[in-house]
């Protein structure tokens, strides 16, 4: 399908328009970093599961600093 030139600059204008309405909310991704990984790691600190206590510390650990990275 062959679309005039000045249709890609509108689709374009379009796109940024969703993406400016699709923006995650600050903390969004923390909340559900503390939802998941917190109740996981109290969990397995009450059952004394330590090795399954440290994979979930070093994963959540993990988790916030690649997103605080790409910031």
């Amino acid at each position: 399908m062959r679309v005039a030139r000045g249709e890609y600059v509108g689709i374009a204008k379009k796109m940024k328009q969703v993406d400016k309405v699709m923006k995650i909310p600050p903390f969004t991704n923390l909340a559900v970093f503390v939802i998941f990984f917190g109740i996981a790691l109290i969990e397995a600190l009450q059952k004394q599961a330590w090795l399954e206590a440290g994979l979930f510390l070093a994963l959540g650990v993990l988790s916030l600093w690649a997103d605080f990275k790409k910031s």
